[in-house]
């Protein structure tokens, strides 16, 4: 089914965040529209779509999904408009609340992986692409590394594929889990990774000097609150998401950020070992 085309005249509001693929804007009173960069092809937001609605059914804290369009020949997703800030923005606010959002994270996260959906596309699928995609791994590294991911287990639990704070919103009715556009069903060994690799060294957008500081201040002490926290719901040892960290840092490299590409190497080069 195509996008419904529709006027320009919903953007006159600057942005309510921005992102590296796209865009939240305002859309009537109640709800807003996650917009695509342009070039980002429509199809990206009709399977977004249709990912978001099976985990809003699963009741995993995702938020609903409304209608598909295009606003200026860029597609576009609707969703309910949230009331909250950011996980990361409260961090960055208020730090001493870092061990409370740590229980809550980790909370989220292991509830999600409670719950199979294996009609979502495969993870395994997601993690070869983007490996194959990294232009900055060497052959016989990217040789590694896949026999790897063709040596871990399996799974159909739902994996977020980009579970950290800034996707996590603090709202009145509870926390709720955003930007499902990596969504997949797979091992939850693999979604754990993916966020201690977040956790220990991602740099969010648009943060200022301070708050790149206050984050690494707090790195360590959200990380083991996190972890904590989702033991205390679903065992996971670190052997168990240790073994995936080399194929999350090289599928990551599909992701050109140049600050983290020595870092994403090395960790991927854990591999040939």
């Amino acid at each position: 089914m195509e996008p419904t085309p529709v006027q320009n005249s919903h953007l006159h509001n600057p942005p309510l965040a921005v992102g590296r693929t796209a865009e939240i804007y305002p859309w009537g009173d109640k709800q807003v529209v996650k917009l695509f960069r342009t070039g980002m092809p429509y199809g990206m937001a009709e399977k977004e779509a249709a990912t978001g609605r099976i985990v809003a059914a699963a009741g995993v804290g995702a938020p609903p999904v409304g209608d598909v369009v295009t606003v200026n020949g860029r597609a576009g997703i609707v969703y309910k408009r949230l009331d909250g800030e950011s996980m990361l923005h409260r961090l960055q606010q208020k730090p001493w609340t870092v061990w409370a959002l740590a229980r809550t994270l980790g909370q989220l996260h292991a509830r999600m992986h409670g719950v199979a959906r294996p009609q979502l596309p495969a993870v395994r699928n997601y993690l070869q692409r983007d490996i194959d995609r990294a232009q900055e791994l060497p052959a016989e590294l990217r040789a590694a590394v896949l026999a790897r991911l063709q040596g871990l287990p399996d799974g159909d639990v739902i994996c977020h594929g980009d579970f950290h704070p800034d996707n996590v919103l603090l709202t009145h009715e509870g926390p709720v889990i955003i930007d499902w556009m990596t969504a997949g069903h797979g091992n939850p060994d693999a979604d754990v990774a993916r966020t201690v690799l977040m956790l220990r060294q991602g740099q969010p957008m648009g943060a200022s000097a301070l708050q790149l500081k206050v984050i690494e201040l707090l790195r360590q002490q959200l990380l083991s609150g996190y972890l904590r926290a989702y033991r205390a719901v679903r065992p996971c040892t670190d052997s168990a998401f240790e073994a995936w960290v080399p194929v999350i840092a090289a599928a990551r490299l599909s992701e050109g950020i140049e600050t983290e590409q020595e870092q994403l190497i090395a960790l991927a080069a854990r591999a040939v070992g």
